[in-house]
């Protein structure tokens, strides 16, 4: 009884592991066509149940530390922090199959494996967000990586499918290495795995006059691993690539759930054991914002194809959230954290109306010209996409605004008014390519006959559209949650 106890912080990953394990059997024995349309239903079940699980821990007293070592340092620990994170991952998760069961049974890919390596992406995120060992953090990161590569090769039988998933995989795997290279650097210095370790000796080398070139190669090597998750430049080459080749729903979910979890993971670490390093990654952090915001927002603006036009826009985005990290300060955290919320619900709306809409004969929509006179055609979608695209520009009062508008008052707040400035001016670059859609949906004509996308993914895509659009109704309500999460992320 006492060892259940001491493991009820990790419920839910439990739960979630033996979900798969079980789906995975019951998948092997049925019939594969029945099995692609009943495990993919179970499995938003499963994905809902384990936010149940994870929500009766975090009511109870059964949150704090877990498998523990020897010399009582955990390995495991779910705090609030982690609580928000993993509850938001769960609901995308659930709202990413909903939106991706027409399409894949339209384009003849609906199959059990593919909701359950959603699931196993979902589970390394979940143990990467609560680790406190940097060996148990590297194994939550490669469980998440190694779906993805998978799912971005799902088309098997089309080259830009198969080369999407080489490609992340390749790249993928020397971020991984470079990552592991800077770990084994904090071992040498630390003696330990831990991020107790790791605290202990960032703190005794920054306390030095001169910082050491042991720790400052450590932190860049650990850094650019997650820096290549993130899609931030200079690590971004592979993201259009791969989001263009990729099929459609797996875009949207590599758009928003890696992200989510890698930026989380991020805020814990240079808030946690690294935070005797600020002067250090501020500098770093900085430089990065600047880059991958105008990087992002000017690449977008050259872009025909909707999905490369859509995977700078992320990385225009993640360039807007490293500016609520490179603050430092709570407010910044609590910024960043809702504007990953914010993202999510934008990015999901968007990707449901292009995975929704087809030509006739199943082929998809891809670039701009296929919205041609979308305005006129499916008026209500049009106007959707409109509301989405305003507020992933950064037009008030949509969501997206108060989000880039919490990251610039952090940035000014800690003192970092160029880098706000800086933030003002890409999203006006990004204006440009919002208002091109609109622009090709209301003036020009119809060039191919459009196709609406199912009732579900209406409802969904309506859903989405009303929480983007009346956001300003309680504005601050999101906020407070991202508030409470981010002081448990410093104390």
């Amino acid at each position: 009884m006492d060892y259940l106890l001491s493991i009820a912080p990790a419920l839910p990953e439990l739960t979630l592991a033996l979900s798969v394990l079980t789906l995975l059997i019951v998948g092997a024995v049925m019939k594969p066509e029945t099995a692609g349309v009943v495990i993919p239903v179970f499995t938003r079940y499963i994905l809902l149940g384990t936010l149940i699980v994870l929500m009766f821990v975090a009511t109870s007293s059964y949150t704090g530390t877990a498998f523990m070592r020897g010399s009582g340092v955990p390995m495991f620990e779910l705090n609030a922090f982690s609580i928000f994170i993993k509850a938001s991952l769960l609901v995308f998760a659930a709202i990413s199959l909903v939106g991706a069961t027409p399409y894949l049974a339209r384009h003849k890919l609906l199959s059990f494996e593919y909701s359950i390596l959603h699931i196993l992406a979902v589970l390394g995120m979940m143990i990467m967000l609560s680790a406190r060992d940097m060996i148990v953090l590297y194994v939550g990161m490669e469980m998440m990586s190694f779906p993805l590569y998978i799912l971005a090769a799902y088309a098997r039988d089309k080259q830009k499918s198969s080369e999407a998933g080489l490609k992340y995989f390749v790249l993928g795997s020397l971020a991984s290495c470079l990552m592991v290279y800077g770990m084994s650097l904090f071992y040498g210095l630390a003696g330990d795995t831990s991020y107790t370790a790791l605290a202990g000796v960032v703190d005794q080398f920054s306390g030095l006059e001169k910082p050491s070139l042991m720790l400052s190669l450590a932190l860049v090597f650990t850094l650019s691993g997650f820096i290549f998750k993130i899609s931030a430049v200079p690590f971004h080459m592979w993201t259009p690539d791969v989001y263009e080749g990729a099929p459609s729903t797996v875009t949207a979910f590599m758009a928003v759930l890696p992200k989510i979890a890698a930026i989380a993971l991020l805020m814990s670490l240079l808030n946690g054991p690294l935070v005797g390093a600020f002067e250090q990654w501020q500098v770093m952090f900085m430089g990065l914002a600047v880059l991958t915001m105008v990087v992002g927002s000017l690449a977008a603006t050259a872009q025909n194809n909707l999905k490369r036009m859509l995977a700078y826009s992320s990385i225009a985005n993640v360039g807007f959230m490293l500016v609520g990290l490179a603050t430092g300060i709570t407010f910044g955290m609590a910024a960043v954290l809702a504007y990953l919320i914010i993202y999510a619900v934008m990015t999901f709306g968007i990707f449901a109306i292009i995975n929704g809409l087809h030509k006739r004969g199943g082929k998809n929509v891809e670039t701009f010209d296929d919205l041609s006179g979308l305005g006129f055609t499916h008026p209500k979608l049009a106007i959707c996409l409109m509301v989405l695209v305003f507020s992933l520009a950064g037009v008030p009062p949509l969501a997206g605004f108060f989000a880039k508008f919490f990251v610039f008052t952090a940035a000014v707040q800690a003192g970092l008014i160029p880098l706000a400035v800086i933030g003002v001016l890409s999203s006006v670059i990004a204006a440009y390519y919002c208002l091109r859609v609109v622009k090709t949906m209301y003036f020009d004509e119809p060039k191919a006959e459009i196709i609406a996308p199912t009732f579900g993914v209406t409802i969904l895509v309506y859903i989405l559209t009303g929480l983007v659009l009346f956001y300003f109704v309680n504005v601050d309500s999101l906020l407070n949650l991202a508030n409470k999460a981010a002081i448990a992320l410093v104390l």
